[in-house]
């Protein structure tokens, strides 16, 4: 099922780079000519970045497909739809037509064993896909629908499971309004990968004005203070974090970085050995301690030992020409 779609006028597609991306596909509207003739509709139609849809859009509509196909379900309920809110791009020559940042798929299997969604910007996107999955709940407050109602009790726990998942940096963290902390954030890790650390701190600085409680924020603005050597505003910003989530184990170790910048060896040891604490194979802690140690005049052979054990080549190089 679709949710949503654009006004049904030739002279307002006037896309101007954008695909006429199907919301319902046309691979799975194949069971009669007029299912696929409907397909082709502008009704079923959102503009979308060919890279997007051409891409790993795509990708995604194939595996969802492939849950029947392949014989893991029977059936399967899915609603494709754009997200509406936050739009500040048109096209179109008369009436203009909005161009969604993000769009959505919610699956449902048909014996009720899950439920999940994607939700994924208007771009092209970074694999795996499975980074993208977030929970039915999360999807249904930013349209501001009930899907699937009716549901029994152990399928709205389904709606609510908000899978974990590594992502570039950290994991999305999604508000009410997709025109938010999250798409700041994610504009901040833009910037930061290109070096714009100050555009970064400006990013981050909106996304926290709209979800204060985000640690994960607040740490990445620590990073992008300490890259520009302002050292006191990023302990600043790990220390929300901390506040935030103590047992973040990224915080202790960009803290304990910073206090190692600041001379303050010690401090920076106490800070990683609260990140090793929290997740006992973090190498780069392992290096970063045992770095600290070996400026302080102790012992730092079992930390380049371990960090070595944990796949960092230059730990190894360090442990043979220093340790034996």
């Amino acid at each position: 099922m679709l949710l949503f779609s654009f006004p049904n006028h030739q002279n307002n597609k006037q896309y101007s780079g954008y695909d006429r991306g199907h919301l319902k596909p046309a691979a799975v509207s194949k069971t009669t000519q007029d299912h696929m003739n409907q397909s082709f509709l502008f009704s079923n139609c959102s503009p979308q970045l060919p890279a997007f849809n051409r891409g790993g859009w795509r990708i995604i509509e194939s595996d969802v497909r492939h849950i029947v196909g392949d014989g893991i379900q029977d059936s399967v309920i899915v609603y494709t739809g754009p997200i509406l809110t936050g739009i500040t791009e048109y096209i179109g020559n008369t009436n203009k037509i909005g161009v969604p940042k993000y769009h959505f798929k919610a699956v449902l299997y048909g014996d009720s064993s899950k439920a999940y969604a994607y939700l994924c910007p208007n771009e092209k996107l970074i694999k795996p896909y499975d980074n993208y999955i977030v929970s039915i709940d999360s999807v249904e407050s930013l349209i501001e629908i009930d899907l699937y109602q009716g549901l029994d009790e152990n399928l709205e726990k389904w709606k609510k499971l908000l899978i974990l998942f590594s992502f570039v940096s950290i994991g999305l963290n999604l508000s009410a309004q997709i025109d938010s902390a999250e798409y700041y954030f994610n504009e901040a890790t833009k910037h930061y990968n290109l070096g714009k650390y100050q555009d970064a701190i400006n990013d981050l600085n909106k996304a926290i004005k709209i979800n204060p409680n985000d640690a994960h924020a607040y740490n990445n603005r620590g990073i992008a203070y300490h890259k520009l050597g302002k050292h006191q505003l990023a302990i600043d910003d790990y220390n929300r974090a901390l506040k935030i989530k103590p047992n973040f184990p990224e915080a202790y170790f960009n803290r304990g970085s910073t206090h190692d910048d600041l001379g303050k060896y010690q401090l920076a040891i106490d800070d990683f050995n609260r990140a090793i604490k929290i997740k006992p194979d973090y190498a780069d802690a392992y290096i970063n301690r045992g770095i600290a140690k070996e400026r302080l005049g102790q012992d730092y052979c079992d930390d380049y030992e371990k960090a070595c054990e944990l796949g960092k080549n230059k730990a190894c190089s360090w442990f043979s020409s220093q340790c034996k």
